[in-house]
């Protein structure tokens, strides 16, 4: 099974607060990391790339 994954594209100076409001949920973190992309290159990777049109 795929393990889940969220993806944030706004508030990332919170990025510590949401962490601790998950642990305080009891969901566990694996792993946290920032990376330089936007919406439409997730959307674009999930849609099979570049083989669109």
């Amino acid at each position: 099974m795929d393990k889940p994954i969220l993806r944030l594209y706004e508030k990332l100076d919170s990025r510590g607060k949401i962490n601790s409001s998950f642990v305080k949920e009891g969901i566990v973190v694996e792993n946290v990391s920032v990376g330089a992309g936007n919406l439409e290159d997730y959307f674009t990777e999930l849609v099979g790339g570049d083989e669109i049109g």
